[in-house]
């Protein structure tokens, strides 16, 4: 989530952003209507599906253009992480749990809010986990440290940890060692180049190779048993690269824009699509609309379009701020 520079800029990136965007507002519209009976037999196969990759390709994005800012003096790349990913974390956390106190949804008091500043809250994990995350790899780098080095650490941190390997209480040291691989791929899969191929690829096996991949993590899913060490590294890797693959395709379609603009706004839907979702699905049960086509599929358009229609009457209204904090340095 969140832009990448034009020097560095990837045709399919915001494409497949636009992808996961779909993806996450599915995820947690299906997740949000559980214990309502209205979801249809085997969504929770779509769910670990979903959840099988979704998340790492966010990481893998957001590694593709982390070697490139980390040019930036330090402080500088902070700055810019914090006014982009910290901010916004910390404004919707905040928003979320107070509507969900006013709601009776949330177990967390208000008087105790302010531990969000070392405890994430629901899906907010994930700008947490990924500022911190790219502040780590800023100061490895500009500490000496090489990319390769950090690739190979970054696999080791995931599998010492599914051995059972003690990183201390913090929870948020084991998301972050959930994470780190696809973080580490992305800027691996950079340095590598490998994707200045996918342009000269046919439509073909673009879209056999996405289904494919899609195909094996659906398998994986359904019929591995749990507990297999590396099996969900492997799954989401697959997930991801099939992505990639289907995002390619996608690109070249005439209606790709509308993926591409989804996933150039993928931080403002991510940070607001729970609300909005949760505003639609709360409105049909005070009116009595159950049907599981207005509940399932409203749900996800509202998750998708009442953010880019906030973000657009923010811009318009000058309340940026809400979603990102500017530089006044530049402007």
């Amino acid at each position: 989530m969140g832009s990448s520079s034009p020097q560095a800029r990837i045709p399919w990136v915001d494409t497949a952003k636009g992808v996961g965007i779909i993806l996450v507002v599915i995820g947690h519209t299906l997740r949000g209507l559980d214990g309502s009976g209205v979801l249809p037999f085997g969504w929770k196969f779509v769910d670990a599906w979903i959840y099988a990759f979704h998340m790492p390709l966010f990481f893998f994005l957001a590694g593709l253009f982390l070697e490139h800012s980390t040019r930036r003096p330090l402080g500088a790349f902070i700055d810019s992480k914090a006014r982009r990913i910290l901010w916004p974390y910390f404004i919707w956390s905040i928003l979320q749990e107070c509507l969900r106190h006013v709601s009776g949804d949330s177990d967390l008091p208000l008087s105790r809010l302010w531990t969000i500043v070392y405890k994430p809250v629901m899906q907010f994990w994930f700008l947490y986990v990924l500022f911190l995350l790219l502040v780590v790899y800023a100061l490895w780098r500009q500490g000496g440290g090489t990319w390769r080095t950090f690739v190979i650490l970054a696999f080791f941190m995931n599998i010492s940890m599914m051995l059972g390997m003690n990183y201390g209480g913090w929870g948020v040291v084991y998301q972050m060692g959930i994470e780190i691989p696809f973080l580490a791929l992305g800027v691996w899969s950079s340095a590598a180049q490998w994707h200045a191929g996918l342009p000269v690829l046919r439509p073909a096996m673009l879209w056999g190779g996405a289904a494919a991949g899609y195909g094996i993590v659906a398998l994986g899913v359904a019929l591995a048993p749990p507990g297999i060490l590396l099996l969900p590294v492997v799954l989401a890797v697959i997930g991801i690269f099939a992505t990639v693959l289907f995002s390619e395709a996608l690109r070249r379609l005439p209606s790709a824009a509308v993926l591409a603009t989804l996933g150039v706004l993928s931080l403002e839907i991510f940070v607001a699509h729970t609300i909005c979702s949760a505003v639609w699905r709360t409105g049909l049960g005070a009116l009595h609309l159950n049907a599981a086509f207005l509940q399932i599929g409203g749900g996800i358009l509202v998750g998708l379009a009442a953010p880019v229609g906030l973000h657009w009457l923010c811009k318009k209204c000058g309340l940026e701020i809400l979603f990102s904090l500017p530089d006044r340095r530049h402007g």
